[in-house]
């Protein structure tokens, strides 16, 4: 019973989804669709004919985040994913597959959808078509698949069996034409797309929100909406969607925060593992930054932009006094920009002046865009051939050297209090939230006794406890869309990095070793071949050398 969707007069525990062809969302076009897709209180949906290119786009306005792909050119394609916070769903596995073909799958706690953002370009039937195909082959097993978007496709042209035949052979339901329209003016009959040409109105169905039958009764309602505050000749399809128990998504979300190994409760510990969550049993979560406000359009450039999407669809609008607002907009726009630079400026040097640098550069450093499932397997398989143990191949590495004494005893209190003031503060916390400045200040009390035992355990017996195993990745952006993975460190382990690392100084190291030494970094390298090439030609002899550049080095 709990699994029975309820009638579709009980409005409770639903969300409403969107496909809207928005024109062009250069030039501010993708903030006034936003907001317009506020105005009609849509929670997540797909913008199609963005026309983005090279990623450069809004990634968070008026509350919802967005994610797009790079259009072929800036006249023609891009599709968009939108969405915003919302109790009853959950957005995940964002994977843009083509230009105009993009997935994701949208999760209500009782059912998972496999959502396929399509845009297919008047010009472009065959390759479109095809990456939309290979797209829904890879559902996952579970999921019910969605495809939303405008396909350029009327049923009464003969142009557009093909699109036809690919939609029946995916089993899907047109969702629009099973709900009766409200008999407004604005909103009569059931066309997406409509213009003024020679006199005539032409309009056509382009726009399609399709669900196999199956997923019909999670439906309520499906309507055709043209948004306020957005210039477009499309009509939005808005289809609400039943979310189930909210005690379910409840549940999945806690399933999912909850980091997926934890040392059994009533199993047996090893002491270690004992005295490690001990240590850790009274960290403090550091507190949630809010998210600032991104509102930096300003409300005279706003009242142009309405004016010209009310003129549009009046009709009272002409191809020259468009062209008149336009070339407004864009002045306005600029004018904007200057005022948000010099705000962030501002900002910024107040920041500077109240020696708060990191809040400096959290003003400036902007939206990076989130990584997809395919980086995350790359990443995790990356990881998973650099800790995989392999023979080397060849003979083994000659050692012409003398071995060093190196003191291998347990560190003494003294020794491990300066490794731990040797510590930066300010530090993101490992998984258990334990921070850097939190062992600076435990003092000569229980914890620091416990501190020191662990530790002291950890080089006597030579094993750690199985949580110090335990490391959460943060992916860093690139340059050209890659990420560089960085593991956060429990503070435990860099205490014994520092230790070692002490003691490791007894060790002569070659001159030509440079990287994770002390005043010896890869800026000295530099240095010594400029001098050595300079050298090389003041005595006017042949120097050769070798540039060996390693995409991951690790020591």
């Amino acid at each position: 019973m709990a699994d029975r969707p309820p009638s579709r007069a009980d409005g409770r525990r639903s969300f409403l989804v969107a496909t809207y062809n928005v024109r062009c969302g250069q030039n501010a076009g993708l903030e006034s669709a936003l907001r317009a897709m506020a105005a009609t209180e849509v929670d997540s949906g797909i913008f199609a004919e963005t026309k983005i290119t090279d990623s450069v786009y809004t990634q968070y306005s008026s509350g919802y985040n967005v994610t797009a792909t790079n259009a072929v050119s800036a006249s023609q394609g891009g599709i968009a994913l939108f969405w915003r916070d919302n109790e009853l769903y959950e957005i995940e596995e964002v994977v843009p597959r083509s230009p105009n073909v993009l997935t994701f799958e949208l999760v209500t706690g009782q059912i998972r959808y496999f959502v396929v953002g399509a845009y297919i370009p008047p010009s472009d039937l065959g390759t479109t078509l095809t990456q939309i195909h290979q797209a829904w082959l890879e559902c996952p097993r579970g999921c019910q698949p969605l495809l939303l978007g405008d396909l350029n496709a009327n049923p009464r042209d003969k142009r557009e069996d093909a699109i036809a035949e690919q939609v029946d052979s995916m089993d899907l339901v047109e969702m629009s034409g099973h709900f009766h329209q409200c008999r407004r003016r604005r909103c009569r009959g059931r066309w997406t797309w409509q213009m003024h040409r020679g006199g005539r109105v032409i309009s056509s169905k382009c726009d399609y929100l399709m669900v196999r039958e199956t997923a019909r009764r999670r439906f309520r309602r499906v309507r055709l909406v043209s948004p306020r505050y957005h210039d477009s000749d499309h009509r939005a399809i808005v289809a609400q969607i039943y979310s189930g128990c909210g005690r379910d998504m409840q549940q999945y979300r806690c399933n999912r925060q909850r980091f997926p190994i934890t040392l059994p409760r009533n199993g047996p510990r090893t002491e270690l593992e004992s005295w490690f969550e001990e240590l850790q049993s009274d960290c403090e979560a550091p507190p949630i930054r809010e998210c600032p406000a991104n509102a930096w359009i300003s409300q005279s450039t706003w009242a142009l932009v309405d004016r010209r999407a009310s003129m549009r669809k009046s009709g009272a609008l002409s191809q020259q006094y468009s062209r008149i607002l336009g070339r407004r907009i864009r002045q306005s726009l600029k004018a904007d920009r200057a005022t948000r630079a010099a705000n962030v400026a501002d900002e910024v040097e107040t920041h500077l002046a109240a020696g708060d640098p990191k809040e400096a550069w959290r003003s400036i450093k902007g939206w990076p865009p989130k990584p997809n499932c395919q980086w995350m397997e790359a990443l995790t398989q990356e990881r998973v051939d650099l800790y995989t143990a392999e023979t080397p191949p060849g003979d083994p590495i000659p050692i012409n050297v003398d071995p060093f004494d190196v003191n291998d005893d347990i560190p003494t209190d003294n020794e491990i209090r300066e490794a731990v003031k040797s510590l930066r503060n300010g530090r993101a916390g490992g998984l258990g939230g334990m921070q850097e400045e939190r062992e600076d200040k435990q003092g000569p009390g229980d914890k620091w006794r416990l501190l020191v035992k662990l530790i002291s355990a950890i080089w006597e017996h030579g094993s750690i406890p199985q949580q110090m195993t335990w490391m959460v990745i943060v992916l860093l952006p690139k340059g050209g869309g890659d990420y560089r993975g960085i593991g956060l460190l429990e503070p435990v382990w860099k205490v014994v990095e520092v230790l070692m690392d002490k003691r490791f100084l007894a060790i002569e190291l070659h001159d030509c070793l440079h990287g994770f030494r002390a005043s010896r970094g890869t800026g000295t390298a530099t240095i010594e071949v400029k001098l050595a090439q300079q050298l090389a030609y003041r005595e006017q002899e042949a120097w050769y050398q070798i540039f060996l550049d390693l995409r991951k080095a690790y020591l």
